[in-house]
């Protein structure tokens, strides 16, 4: 559904390119514009020959005239408007066991199997291309809207004996005994009910991704490179679930005990970047490189229940400001389609440093503050493709 949404929102601008290809067609035939208005300027003058044929502008500077004028780069102040369509992946970094066999401790599932692949999101660039070489400015937004992956693990039969699906270490030692509420540190040492006899877990990692930045460009369209700098926002949303079932201790059909996590990242900061265009006649090739430093509102939650979810053994929400930081860089093309329209596509990776990444919160010791503090021992790669238009008016 996201795809398609992201699709359609994406493939309005091919409906759009066709009827405006035709009406350029149609402009530079019945009105002539001067050369030297929509061909950048030359200033090298070769024999004139039957192959090679110059003429003189309005300036005095010279032009091919067999260049095709729908290819040639609109050199006065535009406004550039970019849609595309992303396929972005986010990696894992942590490889945390999160199932194992009751009996030989044997690992049936990590975080790291749960890896997010590449789902579409969508980019939206609104630009002042200045004919200056000091009066550029942007606006960028992209998202990743539901990174998602679920697994099922499930015990092989055991009639009337406990399941043997289970967390790793001392969470998932099974207690004889039932809690009392709340429980005590004893019976947190001994272990848990449902997530050491599951007859089957569940697990659920999703996550979302925000960037809105705007940026003074110093470097116009008559420049191959420039910088610029601005304020920018990153949101990363993460959250990460587990439900066990165990018919053991709760007889049959059992609900389920969870644990779930969730963390929020909201970084607001300033970045500075780099970049270097290259024109020749319909395409524009551009390299970028960026890098920021935020301030990270960050929180994490955690509740975690056992026995059919009927005892609450963990309930924390902890927060934190920190500093972060992120690099970034891409590399696209464009492809001039006409006067008005151009064909882009490129690949995109960012890396963003000390951010709260929900299966980093995991805790499997029966310490009854295990769960409460957040921790900062990976960080964020998200990296794809893009591929879209961009209309020049």
């Amino acid at each position: 559904m996201h795809l398609l949404k992201t699709a359609l929102i994406c493939a309005m601008p091919f409906m759009l390119a066709a009827a405006s290809r035709a009406e350029d067609a149609a402009d530079l035939l019945n009105a002539s514009a001067p050369l030297d208005t929509i061909h950048t300027q030359r200033t090298d003058v070769p024999t004139i020959g039957p192959e090679g044929q110059y003429t003189t502008g309005q300036d005095g500077g010279t032009v091919p005239v067999q260049d095709n004028p729908l290819c040639s780069a609109n050199m006065g102040p535009t406004l550039s408007i970019t849609t595309e369509i992303l396929l972005w992946k986010l990696e894992n970094a942590v490889n945390q066991p999160v199932a194992v066999d009751l009996y030989s401790l044997t690992t049936r599932l990590t975080t790291a199997d749960m890896g997010f692949g590449y789902q579409p999101g969508m980019k939206t660039d609104v630009k002042y291309l200045s004919p200056e070489e000091d009066s550029a400015f942007e606006i960028v937004y992209y998202g990743i809207y539901e990174w998602t992956d679920n697994r099922e693990i499930d015990s092989p039969p055991n009639p009337g004996g406990p399941g043997n699906v289970r967390l790793p270490a001392n969470f998932g030692n099974f207690n004889g005994t039932a809690y009392s509420n709340p429980p005590t540190a004893a019976q947190l040492e001994a272990g848990t009910h449902d997530w050491a006899t599951a007859d089957s877990m569940t697990f659920r990692n999703q996550a979302t991704f925000n960037s809105v930045e705007a940026n003074l460009v110093w470097g116009g369209q008559k420049t191959n490179s420039g910088v610029m700098f601005g304020p920018r926002y990153l949101g990363l949303y993460e959250s990460f679930r587990m439900q066990a079932f165990s018919s053991y201790i709760n007889g049959a059909n059992p609900p389920p005990s969870v644990y779930n996590i969730s963390t929020r990242n909201d970084l607001l900061g300033a970045q500075v970047g780099y970049f270097y265009r290259q024109k020749s006649d319909c395409w524009d090739n551009y390299f970028y490189f960026k890098g920021a430093l935020y301030g990270n509102n960050c929180r994490q939650d955690t509740f975690v229940t056992d026995d059919a979810s009927g005892v609450v053994l963990r309930n924390f929400s902890p927060s934190a400001s920190i500093t972060a930081s992120s690099l970034e860089a891409g590399l696209s093309g464009a492809r001039r389609i006409n006067k008005t329209w151009l064909l882009r596509f490129g690949y995109d990776a960012i890396w963003v440093q000390d951010v709260a990444r929900a299966t980093d919160q995991l805790d499997f010791t029966t310490n009854p503050t295990a769960g409460s503090t957040l921790q900062f021992r990976q960080g964020a790669l998200m990296h794809g493709g893009n591929i879209g238009f961009e209309a020049r008016y």
